[in-house]
């Protein structure tokens, strides 16, 4: 039981001396959605996303982000079925996904930051 307690105790220090350089963040944008194996005549269905991440530094250069998005997809498209009848299907589609970024910082002194992600 004091192995168990000790082990935990040293996971919580740990864990506040990374907080400390831990960065959090939230992005959001458009997302213009196509599915790639749907009929002629479809067009974009404009939607959004949302992203919370946290970003953590492993090296001054190198950093893991992960997070949580709401993703907004789908598409529009028109059918026709001969001279009888059309119809215009959209497909709304919410998901939510779990990104995780290696994200490297190129150092570039005071002109700003560049990154590859």
């Amino acid at each position: 039981m004091k192995k168990i307690l000790l082990s935990f105790g040293a996971v919580l220090l740990m864990a506040a001396g990374a907080q400390a350089q831990t960065g959090y963040g939230l992005k959001a944008g458009v997302n213009l959605g196509e599915y790639s194996n749907m009929p002629s005549g479809q067009s974009v269905n404009t939607s959004f996303y949302v992203t919370g991440y946290a970003d953590l530094p492993v090296s001054p250069n190198f950093s893991i982000q992960p997070g949580v998005s709401l993703q907004g997809k789908g598409n529009k498209y028109k059918t026709e079925f001969g001279n009888v009848a059309n119809a215009e299907v959209t497909r709304n589609v919410m998901s939510i996904e779990i990104p995780v970024n290696a994200v490297y910082y190129i150092p570039t002194g005071d002109a700003g930051k560049v990154f590859l992600g």
